[in-house]
């Protein structure tokens, strides 16, 4: 990544609960194959078990740190297949082991006895025993510094189901799954046939130009771990039982992913990995090694493409997010104005509860939502979402947007049309942005219906306001490449966006903080076409209601005031304005066609004419602004049923079979 900033935006997702673990003891015996080949290795005997299932025994070579080396953390190795032997039985593979704790990490290499995959009703509950070692390891052996987990194939399988299904994302500092999982999607992969949907997505999920051979898709219906639930398994039983099944955790804050594929891996384990490593929703690299065939150890290019994701993800660099924190915000504040820096700064000098004493927390203002406004007025301003108190952009408006949806197609890399190519979609905004849209992500990745060419990707952060994304210089725009090649995709794939945006501690009476903050969207805007030169379509969105407030960061009716300030955006660009320009044969092209995305803001629990209300739980208790998970949830599903039924996001938003 270009800046490791990437990592200050705030990562929060709608919870979800975790399998139950097992339990761990250790056996007197000592083990049978012995302490193995690498040096200052010893080796112990477990009992694992797990609910339902039979208890199963397992080696545990653990190889110390160089004497002299400062503690850098743990690395547990997982082999692959059903991981009956050590992954470390490669001469080279040892090498690398070696040079691990060479480098000040305590290896610990595990072996299954029999396998871990043992036929008792499904690969979800058997990875329990994965799960439930790698807690007993991060508890019993574990000793300082940075908790890292590597696995391939079948030890990738082991590594995916204890972050989507056993939580196992609250220890791992680093998860680093080669060549798959090849089982994160058995709905998939274990039909006699490829359906159309796993065929199309197949065919594209792999980057152009990454492999130096053609993927395979399927495993097919005869494979062993295709029979792990039952001898006939339907395909929701196999969904059930894949790493991405439909309650799959996809979002690790605490944790750093690194997917490495072999370029020369040539069966189905490279889409069938790629299909959880795109859905994840929190910080992960994706890399493609040279030469390097499913077994990924195996090459000196495999074994050096894992060494360096295991120095990187425990870096120093990489361990210390507060400093880049601290160096984000210095850049951040020298770029802001002098005024704009006072006023953040008297902000974070009120007293809350003198403020809260004069705000007093209302379940309704009296306000009335502009689309149901419509031809009356607020404040001398007109209602209505567009010109005319209409609530509908006039024909030719709508015209010229279903053109541009027409011109979105899936792009390579350099931005020319590829059938193999992707359509990506932005978030610009601030905290509230970021929260909402990763939840949005997470309900698109449930979604069958979508377009597989299609890529979310999230350039919201916590606390980049208008004033800051308004500005191309600042570290906002570095971390949405940062988060753009983080999911393999560049600036010329950008094609289309959702803005929602809003400024600090408002306080002038209306329109001054409203008509500022359309200012600020204009620069935004700029910016954002400036950065994404195919970038066609802006969504805005205006803020949800204010009046559960605790602090004077955004309440009412600031909240409110802040849909004008983007029906005023937008009917700029209706009535032509050179600034806000789209139309390459009309002058030179400022900014994307613009439209209202969906309507927020509603008085309370008041609901708007659509049925949308908000009550306290929908905001957090630390200061009433924020979304909830439940509030996040509730413009999570508005934002993507929009953009599911919106003409001129359909075309290219749901996949052709949905539409």
């Amino acid at each position: 990544m270009k800046l490791a900033a990437a990592w200050v935006a705030l990562t929060l997702a709608l919870p979800v609960t975790a399998a139950s673990l097992g339990k761990v003891v250790e056996l007197p015996e000592t083990c049978p194959a012995g302490a193995g080949p690498v040096a200052r290795s010893t080796c112990r005997q477990v009992m694992v078990s797990c609910p339902g299932l039979k208890d199963l025994r397992a080696q545990v070579r653990i190889t110390e740190p160089a004497a002299g080396r400062q503690r850098r953390g743990t690395v547990v190795l997982g082999s692959g297949g059903n991981g009956a032997g050590f992954y470390a039985v490669q001469e080279a593979v040892q090498a690398l082991a070696g040079e691990l704790a060479e480098m000040g990490f305590l290896v610990v290499d595990r072996a299954w006895d029999g396998g871990w995959v043992t036929q008792e009703g499904g690969l979800k509950p058997e990875a329990c025993r994965y799960a439930t070692l790698l807690t007993w390891i991060h508890g019993t052996l574990h000793r300082g510094g940075k908790f890292v987990a590597t696995g391939n194939s079948g030890g990738s399988a082991e590594i995916g189901y204890a972050l989507t299904t056993y939580g196992r994302g609250a220890i791992l500092d680093v998860a680093i799954p080669t060549s798959g999982p090849p089982v994160a999607r058995l709905d998939y992969t274990c039909a006699a046939q490829a359906t159309p949907e796993w065929a199309a997505l197949c065919a594209s999920i792999v980057p152009a130009g990454a492999m130096q051979c053609k993927p395979g898709c399927m495993l097919g219906p005869n494979n062993g771990v295709c029979k792990q639930v039952s001898p006939q398994p339907t395909p929701a039983q196999l969904l059930e039982d894949s790493v991405v099944h439909p309650d799959a955790a996809l979002d690790y804050p605490k944790t750093r992913l690194y997917f490495l594929f072999g370029a020369l891996d040539c069966g189905e384990p490279v889409p069938a990995g790629l299909t959880w490593a795109t859905k994840i929703t929190s910080e992960k690299a994706i890399q493609f090694v040279p030469r390097t065939p499913h077994a990924l150890m195996s090459t000196a290019e495999g074994r050096e493409a894992i060494r360096k994701a295991i120095d990187q993800g425990t870096s120093s660099v990489a361990a210390a997010p507060a400093q880049e924190q601290q160096e984000f915000r210095r850049r951040t504040m020298e770029l802001i104005t002098p005024e704009q820096r006072a006023h953040m700064q008297a902000n974070g000098k009120v007293d809350r509860k003198a403020w809260m004493a004069a705000h007093p927390a209302r379940e309704s203002t009296g306000l009335i939502p502009l689309p149901e406004l419509g031809k009356g007025a607020y404040r001398g301003q007109q209602g209505g979402l567009y010109p005319g108190g209409e609530n509908a952009p006039p024909p030719a408006h709508r015209k010229a947007g279903l053109a541009q949806a027409r011109r979105i197609v899936p792009l390579d890399a350099a931005g020319r049309p590829a059938a193999d190519g992707k359509i990506v979609m932005i978030s610009i905004g601030m905290s509230n942005t970021t929260m909402k849209f990763q939840v949005f992500q997470k309900m698109a990745a449930a979604d069958g219906r979508l377009n597989p060419k299609l890529v979310l990707v999230d350039g919201a952060q916590g606390g980049q306001v208008a004033w800051i994304t308004a500005n191309p210089k600042m570290p906002f725009w570095e971390v949405v490449d940062s988060r753009l090649e983080a999911a393999g995709v560049t600036r010329n794939q950008v094609q289309a966006a959702w803005v929602l945006q809003a400024n600090p501690g408002p306080t002038r009476p209306f329109p001054a903080e409203a008509k500022e903050l359309q200012a600020n969207l204009v620069d935004t805007l700029h910016v954002m076409q400036e950065r994404f030169p195919n970038l066609r379509i802006a969504w805005l969105s205006s803020r949800t209601y204010g009046g559960y407030a605790t602090s004077p960061l955004n309440p009412e009716p600031f909240a409110y005031d802040s849909g004008f300030s983007v029906k005023w955006l937008i009917a700029d660009q209706i009535a032509g304005q050179p600034e806000l320009n789209y139309d390459s044969a009309k002058g030179p092209v400022r900014a994307p066609w613009l439209a209202w995305g969906p309507y927020l803001w509603a008085d309370g629990i008041k609901a708007n004419q659509d049925g949308l209300s908000y009550v306290r739980g929908d905001y957090t208790e630390q200061d009433g602004t924020h979304p909830s998970p439940l509030g996040r949830a509730k413009v999570a599903a508005r934002l993507l049923q929009f953009l599911k039924t919106d003409p001129v996001s359909a075309p290219w938003f749901v996949a052709a079979a949905g539409r």
